[in-house]
Formats: C-alpha cells, structure tokens, sequence
C-alpha cells in the first residue's frame, strides 16, 4: 500500500520481481497509473517512472510531484507497468494507494 498527503512531492520506489527474483529491466519503460478502482478505463494519474542503475536488479522510481498528487483526499489504486524492451507488458505491482488530508496553511 502506498499512503501520501495531498500536493506532497513524493519518490517511490520499487524492485519489479517475478517469484521472488529481482526482474532485469533494462532498457524497459515504467508507467505508473492511480485510478478510483481497478479497471477504470481513465486513471487519475499516470506517471513515467525511472529505472534505477543499470536495470539488473528491477529496481525502478516513480516521482510524483506537488501538482501530481492535488487530486482528491480518499482510496485508489494503483499499478505499475512495465513495458520491457522486448514489447512485452509486464503488470509489476498493484495495490491500495490512499491521498490523506493535509494542514493547510
């Protein structure tokens, strides 16, 4: 589960495994999406994520910014995609992902 407070800047980060091995994502695309619910056909969000190193060890970023992340306070979901250099979509990750209420000042 993913839990950020609203207009937060945020980095995420993730190891894309398959069985409990790290996957060699090199030269793969990474997309991170935020919907109401699994299956909407618009997300609330979509972001491009970063491979971190070289790749090898499936480790890969995802940075949300203060604009990003203004949407409203409840529970979504999220997924993380990867597209892997040989065309193939690899659902990575999916989860609860939860905006919180923030002070406003």
């Amino acid at each position: 589960m993913v839990s950020i407070y609203r207009k937060e800047d945020r980095i995420l980060t993730f190891t894309v495994t398959d069985g409990g091995v790290a996957v060699d994502i090199s030269g793969s695309t990474i997309s991170f999406k935020v919907s109401k619910r699994f299956g909407q056909t618009t997300p609330t969000l979509t972001v491009a994520g970063a491979i971190v190193g070289d790749g090898s060890a499936g480790q890969c970023t995802v940075t949300l910014t203060d604009t990003q992340t203004d949407i409203t306070e409840g529970n979504y979901v999220y997924e993380l995609e990867v597209t892997l250099s040989s065309g193939l979509v690899y659902i990575a990750k999916q989860d609860y992902f939860t905006v919180k209420r923030r002070v406003e000042v």
